[in-house]
């Protein structure tokens, strides 16, 4: 990649600028100047390290200085519209064009790129910065540490920072800090699946307690359920059995229904009621026979007991007249014996016929009694005859009575039997319908163990592979650290460090001092990590403290050079050129001359090299001047021959 024009509106300090460097070859001095400013004098501030930032931002949409806001670069005068266009050759001979742009009010926060005047952006910004860093080569951290070499805060005073701070600053300029915050991730993830892992101990260890408690459970209602349907099948099998005892009582009871018609005991009774109304008629009629009976005899005996007494008070007139003498009692007249002869005979004639009368009277008493007896007699005889009737009818009626009776406790019964037999379906269907809650429970059961032994063998896979991922952590961990790949990277560079320190220790002091980079240092006779810089002079001096001022700051800027040096031996596609800020600032004379070997070796190995410095010793080497004028408040940029 090698810069050919770069154009910036209202970027920190400039409104416009436009600088050409495709005519720009070797050693470029980048000045800086102050006009119509009392500051003339003094070129700090002029905007140099704004022209660096500016090809840095191009590139990455980030400045070449750290810790700055995305809306640092929008110059402060103009608030918006800031844009910066970089046009590179690329390592395939193509012209590449970036316009990157912030706050601008027409193309916002726009990012564009074009290859050979093709359009070449990609669907995203990410995209299209992707593109750009492939076309460069390196990212930004890189192009930083491998292009632009500067005085950096700490680089400078390398040899003096402490063993946490140089690995620290190592680590960035290897681009291997990224192996710390991989490790604190790590770290972090670690923790984060160590307490998983505890958590997981946990869940697993409970889920086998609740898997074990279910499945107590689980066998528990399996057997209640088994003892259920058991006892269940023998009430089923004794409901069936009484059942079928109710339904075979029910057909026996069938047949022993009684045989009476439906109309037997009401004809029966019928005829009952008839024969007691002929036997009431009979009484009746005999009764009423023995009225007119008694009826007659009374007449018949009242004509016995007229005719007695006539025949008694003739038979006294006969016996006074036999016993009366020849003088009527009465009259005193002699009673002539005719007349008594007469009178005898008449009353002898009336005995007679009252005698007769008597025994007439008497016969027919006799003839009406035999009749009445005869009467009597059959009429007891027709009610003997009537109520032997009507007792047979009614015992027949109740007999009657009886078999309907029977009939209708039979019906009650049969009524109850049928009742009983409905009950024992309903209870057969009753149990029939019950359901084994123990076996719902039980497949519950069942269930829930299934579904918490699955639960337990994820949790038990998701223990090993937390555990799997805890070991690859842990691995990663010691991976991550000192003594893993930051070790190895470390012991992979130092050949490179340490032959980069030597070529500018020669170039810089003529091989009188030598920097050499370890990371083993002997302690008490035992080796430990531990990375140092060992220094050796000529004069015999090894400690960094001891040197002189000047020969310290050629040591910090030997070590500075090598590490710069190890960071462009790192990139992908070294640059062809390269940007000196400051770098040889504070030199003595001996200093300034080993500076000018470091260019002159700098400008046979780069395309184009720009150098910021305020030696006016160094002033001679370059061939072009590039300046950054400061002016009313702007800045713009001069090529000067």
């Amino acid at each position: 990649m090698r810069p050919r024009l770069l154009e910036m509106t209202n970027f920190l300090a400039f409104s416009e600028a436009r600088v050409d460097l495709s005519a720009l070859h070797g050693l470029v001095l980048l000045s800086g100047e102050h006009r119509g400013s009392d500051m003339a004098a003094d070129s700090n501030g002029a905007g140099k390290s704004a022209l660096i930032d500016a090809l840095c931002w191009a590139l990455y949409g980030k400045m070449a200085r750290p810790k700055h806001r995305a809306e640092d670069v929008v110059r402060r005068a103009a608030g918006a519209d800031t844009m910066v266009r970089l046009v590179f050759e690329d390592a395939h001979g193509r012209l590449v064009e970036i316009r990157r742009r912030r706050k601008h009010r027409k193309f916002k926060d726009g990012l564009h790129l074009e290859i050979d005047g093709a359009d070449a952006r990609g669907t995203l910004a990410a995209d299209t910065q992707q593109r750009i860093d492939k076309l460069v080569g390196i990212d930004h951290d890189t192009f930083v540490g491998s292009v632009l070499y500067t005085q950096h805060p700490l680089r400078g005073r390398f040899a003096e920072l402490g063993d946490d701070q140089k690995k620290e600053l190592l680590e960035s300029i290897l681009g291997v800090e990224v192996l710390s915050r991989a490790r604190e991730l790590t770290k972090k993830e670690l923790r984060a699946r160590e307490a998983e892992l505890v958590r997981v101990d946990a869940r697993c260890r409970a889920l086998a307690e609740q898997v074990t408690w279910l499945e107590r459970q689980r066998d528990e209602h399996a057997a209640r359920a088994a003892a259920w349907a058991s006892e269940h099948a023998a009430r089923l099998g004794a409901a069936d059995a009484r059942r079928r005892a109710l339904l075979a009582e029910i057909h026996a009871h069938a047949a022993r229904e009684p045989g009476l018609g439906a109309t037997a005991e009401p004809k029966l009774a019928e005829e009952s009621r008839e024969a007691r109304r002929v036997l009431e008629e009979a009484e009746r009629g005999a009764r009423e026979t023995e009225g007119a009976f008694e009826r007659r005899l009374s007449r018949v005996r009242s004509e016995e007991s007229a005719a007695a007494a006539l025949l008694r008070h003739l038979r006294e007139d006969s016996a006074r007249f036999e016993v009366l003498g020849d003088v009527c009692p009465i009259c005193t007249q002699p009673i002539a014996p005719a007349a008594r002869s007469d009178h005898l005979a008449s009353i002898e004639e009336q005995l007679a016929e009252q005698a007769s009368r008597v025994l007439a009277a008497r016969q027919r008493v006799a003839v009406i009694t035999g009749e009445r007896q005869r009467a009597q007699d059959e009429a007891a005889r027709v009610r003997a005859r009537l109520e032997a009737r009507a007792r047979e009818l009614c015992e027949q009626a109740e007999a009657a009575r009886l078999v309907r009776a029977e009939h209708a406790a039979w019906l009650r019964e049969r009524e109850a039997l049928r009742t009983r037999e409905a009950e024992a379906c309903a209870q057969r269907e009753a149990l029939g319908a019950e359901q084994n809650t123990h076996e719902a429970l039980a497949e519950q059961a069942a269930h829930e163990c299934q579904d918490k032994a699955a639960e337990r063998d994820d949790a038990e896979l998701d223990r090993g592979r937390i555990a799997s991922e805890r070991e690859r952590l842990a691995f990663w961990d010691e991976g991550f650290g000192p003594r893993g790949l930051k070790s190895y990277l470390f012991d992979t560079v130092l050949p490179i460090l340490n032959a980069r320190a030597r070529f500018h220790g020669e170039l810089l002091t003529g091989g009188a001092l030598l920097v050499q980079f370890s990371t083993v240092t002997e302690k008490d006779g035992d080796l430990e990590d531990r990375f140092s810089i060992q220094i050796t002079h000529r004069s015999g001096v090894d400690s960094y403290a001891l040197l002189s001022g000047g020969e310290r700051q050629r040591v910090n800027l030997i070590i500075n050079l090598a590490l710069q040096d190890l960071v462009a031996s790192r990139a992908a596609r070294p640059l062809p050129f390269a940007i000196y800020d400051e770098a040889f600032e504070g030199l003595d004379r001996t200093g300034v001359e080993a500076a000018v070997q470091v260019l002159a070796e700098a400008a046979r190995s780069k395309d184009l090299v720009l150098v910021v410095t305020h030696q006016d010793a160094l002033r001679d080497l370059f061939a072009h001047e590039l300046r950054v004028v400061c002016e009313r408040g702007g800045s713009f940029v001069e090529t000067v021959s």
